[in-house]
């Protein structure tokens, strides 16, 4: 599913990874953890696509991100990588329904809509379809991010920090909803947490310390 090798990466004069290898099976829900400033994030980000390496390969779905252009590999992110951060960042203005079909309508997808109304039932918003964000609760806000995340079946989610703004409640309801989608669709989740009962839950935990990973 992906491969990453020799990953390494600077922030002016400091080399926040240096030399990461990893293989993610398809799947498979991995969890990354390590201090605050370790580069947990900044690894999620290259392995999303959304930052480059200064050096390393990255290899998703037998594709390599380098040999792409900036617009390809533009349109692989949102074909095949979904993401949900720790902030929602639903679009005030539409509906839980809207916001969900949004990267659909990026990649040219007319009709996401039965998709997406399907993913908000299947996530317990079936009463919420038509409902802007102001009007939902945190846990419900970041159930559409789900939602949204999944809507052109990626290859693979990435997660920072998902429940880092839910209540104990909300957070364990989002927890359990990784592992059902994992087990109904087989969906790979690759996710940065802080948060321990959610890192002993996946299959395998990555530790980030010095620059490297301990498994």
């Amino acid at each position: 599913m992906l491969r990453a090798t020799n990953i390494h990466k600077r922030h002016g004069q400091l080399e926040v990874l240096k030399g990461i290898d990893l293989e993610i099976d398809k799947g498979e829900i991995v969890s990354i953890v390590g201090a605050s400033g370790a580069g947990k994030s900044t690894l999620l980000h290259i392995l999303g696509t959304l930052d480059k390496a200064d050096s390393g390969e990255l290899i998703i779905e037998s594709t390599k991100a380098s040999d792409l252009s900036p617009k390809k590999l533009a349109s692989f992110r949102n074909q095949k990588i979904g993401f949900v951060f720790q902030f929602h960042n639903l679009l005030p203005e539409f509906t839980a329904l809207e916001n969900v079909c949004i990267p659909a309508y990026i990649g040219s997808n007319n009709s996401p809509e039965y998709r997406a109304h399907e993913l908000l039932e299947l996530l317990g918003l079936r009463e919420r379809l038509h409902h802007k964000p102001t009007q939902l609760s945190g846990g419900e806000q970041q159930r559409v991010a789900v939602a949204r995340s999944l809507i052109n079946r990626p290859a693979i989610i990435f997660a920072d920090e998902p429940s880092g703004n839910l209540d104990s409640s909300n957070a364990e309801e989002l927890h359990q909803l990784f592992f059902e989608l994992r087990d109904q669709f087989d969906q790979t989740f690759v996710i940065v947490t802080h948060n321990e009962n959610l890192a002993e839950m996946a299959d395998r935990k990555l530790e980030i310390r010095d620059g490297v990973v301990l498994q």
